[in-house]
């Protein structure tokens, strides 16, 4: 058993950028970010680590974020998963994304609502229909032992609406994240990182640039 975890240390390349280089809106920063990251070869860019504090603690769950309008991040999910079931109607959160070929990370805490249900259903209504029946097949949250009953399970839902078009479930829908703070943070020389924090402050955003 390795106990010394100083050998998985790796190296940073010099990557400083000019503070000109941010954006007047840190969700524009967010855009950029996740583009060099695509074509840098990040495989799913767009993973974020959602963290939220319930009455059963803390919880933490890797989501995709589908896209962010309006200041505003936008997921979608199960309402009866563990990471969203005690959330009430606003709470707050921190998210995290982590992007290894750019030596990157981005860090935000902010608000989170539900989206109204016209809207999780006009999403809905876009997706394949196979990426329908896997939505509808996550409500059940039973225990799959091998592998040809997950198969068994896709394939009831799919019989299930064989002759229909899928409605959007109940259980499942948006969720909209507002911004209050988000770091950058980018690695440069000797373990050194750059960081450049936004802050919203009386509705303006705030810009700070330091190192950690």
């Amino acid at each position: 058993m390795v106990s010394d975890l100083r050998i998985y240390k790796g190296d940073y390349e010099r990557g400083k950028i000019p503070i000109k280089d941010f954006q007047e809106y840190p969700l524009e920063h967010l855009h950029e970010w996740l583009i060099e990251a695509y074509e840098k070869g990040e495989n799913f860019p767009n993973t974020m680590t959602l963290s939220t504090v319930t009455q059963s603690g803390v919880t933490m769950s890797t989501v995709p974020l589908k896209s962010f309008k309006n200041e505003k991040l936008r997921f979608f999910g199960n309402y009866d998963n563990y990471y969203n079931s005690e959330l009430g109607s606003k709470s707050s959160v921190g998210v995290h994304f982590f992007f290894k070929k750019t030596k990157r990370q981005i860090f935000i805490r902010g608000d989170l609502e539900k989206i109204p249900a016209s809207e999780s259903k006009d999403y809905f209504n876009e997706q394949p229909k196979e990426d329908k029946i896997m939505i509808w097949a996550t409500k059940e949250g039973k225990a799959i032992l091998k592998e040809d009953e997950l198969k068994n399970h896709f394939d009831q839902i799919r019989d299930k609406f064989k002759d229909n078009s899928i409605p959007c479930p109940k259980f499942w829908g948006g969720y909209d994240i507002t911004p209050k703070y988000i770091e950058f943070l980018e690695g440069i020389e000797g373990g050194v990182h750059q960081k450049l924090t936004y802050q919203l402050i009386n509705g303006k955003w705030a810009k700070k640039k330091t190192t950690s």
